[in-house]
């Protein structure tokens, strides 16, 4: 963690912030990462560990930068 976030999150503590959750970020919500689709690489993932991102991801029918959230 950076010295600036630390920092930050002390003033924030200081000033009677009680809850370590994340705010919530504006944009659109991740929609991709869903019990189901865990599953299914898993199960990818179970079968056969040398598979690259590309594969499962052929395989599972999700986009591969959906694999960073995983």
């Amino acid at each position: 963690m950076s010295r600036p976030r630390v920092f930050e999150w002390h003033k924030q503590f200081m000033e009677r912030r009680e809850s370590l959750k994340d705010d919530d970020r504006p944009g659109r919500p991740r929609t991709s990462v869903t019990a189901s689709n865990t599953e299914k690489v898993r199960d990818v993932t179970r079968k056969n560990r040398r598979l690259s991102i590309q594969a499962i991801s052929e395989m599972v029918n999700l986009n591969k930068e959906v694999f960073i959230a995983f």
